[in-house]
């Protein structure tokens, strides 16, 4: 058929079709080339995300956006385009002349972000910070290269006074994304005022317009911009060089670089608008404004720079005091359990040898205790109910053996507890969710009539306890 796209339903049929090995949540939302097949290809969740996980459907409308202006420009289609007017700032001269530009056109609201080396704004190096003032408008002002060498022709501070000049002014105002990890390089690094600065940040604010959205910047600028997943030359290159996590930004290439890094801020200057009109539309910019707001933008640069005020003393008696309370439950739940995994079994032995019940359980019982012939008691069992009847007893009779040794974080004890022996259905899949009732799949192997199923009343529970503590054995954690 030799196609010019190709659409790649979740990561195994990606892999098939392109070269690159990346994680899932790398390539989701990217045009990869694929040399085998000399086309384009696109990975998507597969289809069946949308039934198990229907808000996803957001997600899916911008994947389809992206495949249908793609499939424009293969056919030829002309498809109407911000132009990205990027600029580099590499010298003071450029620096002086480009805030002087944005001082006498009077841009109050700047987009910034930061790119450094290493991982925090004390050890690290800042490389670079991109401004952006209005769509398709921004500028990169490069202080190293990308080996790491300083290459402004003045230093951070002298950068900084310059541009303090109009970014310092009280009708200044930011947007950024999750703005608080660049806000301590932009006031350790250069000395510019940030204290409630920011107007808005993308992260957070996406996550008040829709809590399942994808909050990454790629995805933002993907459902509001027409820039797509511009940084897959980025992807491929830290592939490529297998970069450490911990390196930051500073081996990057200026050609990969710089373009991304422009992106990155014109992506926030061109979808904060839009994010900001949702939350009052749907009445959440309040709530945003002046709860959430202060929190992810002044509150958590304060930390960075300032670290996070803690009473030591305090913090460590509470933690003992914790682990005590802790310790004391989990006691105490154990106690529980080993007590209802005895009656549970014997209203089991009481539904399946009626009247025989109290010998055998007796003698089960005393099999059991301190572990010493848990094989010989399972045997016993089997012999004297039968395979219909071992199918009603044997979980239960494994809870109750386990019961003095339960892990409150094992899921094989927790699965076996409440849906072997106490019958409960999972809520995600049970039909009487609203009524919380438990479906005891035991009854069903008992084959019962209706009429002769057992209610298990309080009368009859005080009568099962009764009969339990005729049964002088002791069955208490170890």
């Amino acid at each position: 058929m030799k196609p010019k796209i190709i659409i790649a339903l979740g990561k195994l049929a990606f892999d098939q079709l392109v070269n690159v090995k990346l994680a899932a949540r790398d390539i989701r939302g990217g045009w990869f080339r694929s040399e085998k097949y000399d086309c384009v290809v696109y990975p998507m969740d597969p289809t069946w995300r949308l039934v198990r996980n229907p808000e996803t459907i957001d997600r899916f409308t911008i994947d389809l956006r992206q495949i249908k202006v793609m499939q424009n420009d293969v056919r030829g289609i002309h498809v109407e385009r911000i132009a990205q007017n990027y600029q580099t700032i590499d010298t003071r001269a450029k620096l002086i002349e480009l805030i002087r530009f944005l001082k006498e056109k009077n841009y109050c609201v700047i987009s910034v972000d930061c790119e450094w080396a290493g991982n925090n704004h004390v050890d690290g190096k800042l490389r670079s910070i991109q401004l952006a003032w209005q769509p398709g408008e921004a500028a990169y002002i490069r202080f190293m290269d990308d080996k790491i060498n300083y290459a402004l022709d003045c230093s951070y501070a002298e950068a900084g006074q310059i541009m303090a000049e109009h970014l310092d002014q009280p009708n200044v105002k930011y947007v950024g994304h999750h703005i608080s990890a660049d806000l301590p390089w932009m006031a350790h690094v250069l000395g510019l005022k940030w204290y409630q600065k920011c107007l808005l940040d993308t992260e957070f604010s996406t996550q008040v317009v829709d809590e399942h959205a994808d909050r990454a910047l790629e995805r933002i600028g993907m459902a509001y911009t027409d820039l797509g997943r511009y940084d897959v030359d980025l992807l491929l290159w830290k592939k490529s060089n297998k970069m450490d996590p911990e390196e930051g930004y500073g081996r990057i290439p200026d050609e990969i670089l710089i373009p991304y890094a422009c992106r990155d801020v014109d992506v926030v200057i061109r979808s904060y608008s839009y994010i900001m009109r949702r939350m009052i539309m749907e009445d959440t910019w309040n709530y945003y404004h002046d709860i959430l707001h202060p929190l992810v933008t002044d509150v958590f640069t304060e930390f960075a720079l300032h670290g996070l005020p803690m009473d030591i003393k305090q913090m460590d008696d509470l933690r003992r005091l914790y682990s005590y309370a802790r310790d004391e439950l989990e006691k105490e739940l154990l106690s529980m359990i080993v007590k209802e995994a005895r009656e549970y079994l014997w209203r089991r032995f009481a539904d399946v040898f009626g009247h025989e019940a109290k010998p055998i359980f007796l003698e089960v019982e005393q099999m059991v205790q301190g572990d010493q012939n848990i094989e010989g008691a399972r045997t016993l069992i089997q012999q004297k109910a039968g395979l219909k009847g071992w199918k009603v007893l044997h979980a239960t009779f494994d809870h109750y053996v386990h019961a003095p040794h339960f892990k409150l974080r094992s899921t094989d004890d927790k699965r076996r507890w409440l849906f072997d022996v106490k019958g409960y259905t999972p809520i995600k899949t049970t039909p009487n969710k609203e009524k919380g009732m438990p479906s005891m799949p035991w009854e069903k192997v008992l084959e019962k009539k209706p009429e002769q199923q057992t209610e298990y009343s309080p009368s009859t529970d005080q009568q099962t306890l009764q009969i339990l503590s005729e049964i002088q054995v002791n069955m208490t954690p170890s």
